[in-house]
């Protein structure tokens, strides 16, 4: 299997060569790194030994990386830690928050012979693979060179769970070579145990993304103020929607405004590509709106929009801690969701759909903390919304509790690397 695997890639990135050839010339796509030529800064840290290697595909699973390093740092300061991420969003992300990693490095592409150059100029003593990054000959090369190579923070959603499925025999060859599988949930460790791992190599962690959020130092960057808008509206917040979401919405809002006439919508899309199509939905709503940045350039702004939209990256995180309430995305239609602990941690109350199987732990400890409703349709989500919007609790209060609820989930970043290091001896 690993065969017609190596076949099937090694023809894909034959046809792709072209595109990552221009991507290249043209822009800081890290091509070179991927291909195996890594930076003389790097090898010169590999020359040192004693090297993590963690590998990190994109911005979320950095995110939740702050725990984990310092464990390391803190358990064992003379570890060199290098970090590899699949995405630029990543790896700049990366080089921005985890001031304890040595060095950052886009990713070898998973061909047998660019991974081992890199395997071999590195020579990491431990192989870190952050939730879902199974790459077949990372981890074949890892093992064979004498690296310990682990899972931490794993977890197989039910669709990726489909797709391992159908190529077991893969599976069951790849995770022979892993020494440890953290786990998220027994859930996950069963499904990675149906598709080949020993279950003697097993554990269950919990969910390093929990004390992350902890570790993370949450501000509000942005303030009404800030953003141009009266101290008197209040704010609802809907992040990350995705298509067949924004009508929902919408519907609920106007429902809403009727109770709450001073409300306003900030929407924020999961993909700014998709600006013009919401746009587009909001003029056959009939709703009035206007995008955040050119709300902020305005000289007149006696006239409120009804909604406005949240058109820049990486700011949704912020733009949470100032709303009254909350909508997480990507979970009324069946897409897994997206994190419902970024508002509740600044003390704002949640509304999510069903669809949220990639965070069910982080929704169940917010619905037991009181902090969280989901709903299933318009008149859920606007029965749920008048309640909180009708409390007018402290969001002081509130973000303590789910601070609380968070606590009692930590421990999986010194658990997963105790574990890890008792077979790096």
């Amino acid at each position: 299997m690993y065969l017609f695997y190596n076949i099937v890639l090694t023809i894909l990135f034959f046809l792709a060569f072209p595109y990552l050839f221009i991507r290249g010339i043209f822009g800081r796509h890290g091509v070179l790194q991927r291909l195996g030529k890594l930076p003389q800064p790097i090898r010169h840290l590999a020359q040192n030994g004693n090297l993590i290697w963690i590998h990190a595909a994109s911005v979320g699973e950095v995110k939740a990386l702050g725990p984990l390093v310092d464990t390391i740092k803190f358990l064992n300061p003379n570890y060199k830690i290098i970090l590899s991420n699949t995405t630029r969003t990543g790896k700049n992300q990366a080089e921005k928050i985890l001031k304890n990693v040595d060095g950052f490095i886009f990713a070898p592409v998973d061909l047998p012979g660019v991974v081992q150059h890199v395997v071999k100029t590195l020579n990491p003593k431990i192989l870190i693979l952050i939730e879902t990054e199974l790459w077949p000959n990372m981890i074949r090369k890892a093992k064979e060179s004498g690296s310990v190579v682990s899972l931490v923070n794993g977890r197989i959603s039910p669709r990726s769970y489909k797709r391992y499925l159908y190529f077991k025999s893969l599976c069951r060859a790849v995770l022979e070579y892993v020494d440890l599988f953290c786990m998220q949930t027994e859930e996950d460790a069963n499904r990675i145990k149906t598709i080949g791992a020993k279950p003697d190599k097993i554990i269950i962690t919990g969910n390093l993304k929990f004390e992350a959020f902890l570790w993370q130092k949450f501000q509000k960057r942005f303030t009404k103020e800030g953003l141009k808008l009266s101290p008197d509206l209040r704010l609802l917040v809907a992040g990350s929607t995705r298509p067949g979401e924004e009508e929902i919405i919408l519907e609920s809002y106007q429902k809403l405004k009727e109770k709450f006439p001073n409300l306003l919508l900030i929407l924020a899309p999961r993909h700014l590509k998709r600006l013009r199509n919401i746009e587009e939905l909001l003029s056959q709503r009939r709703f009035s709106y206007v995008r955040k940045s050119k709300w902020l350039k305005k000289s007149d702004r006696s006239r409120i929009p009804q909604v406005l939209i949240l058109d820049s990256m990486g700011e949704l995180a912020e733009v949470y801690g100032l709303a009254d309430l909350a909508f997480v995305g990507g979970s009324l239609v069946p897409l897994g969701g997206h994190n419902p602990l970024e508002p509740a941690i600044f003390g704002v109350p949640v509304l999510f759909g069903p669809h949220i199987e990639h965070y069910r732990k982080a929704a169940d400890i917010l619905i037991g903390a009181q902090a969280a409703v989901q709903v299933k349709n318009c008149q859920e989500f606007v029965d749920s919304a008048l309640k909180f919007l009708n409390n007018n609790g402290d969001p002081n209060i509130l973000a303590q509790k789910v601070k609380t609820a968070i606590q009692a989930n930590c421990g999986t970043a010194q658990n997963s690397i105790i574990e890890i290091f008792k077979l790096a001896k």
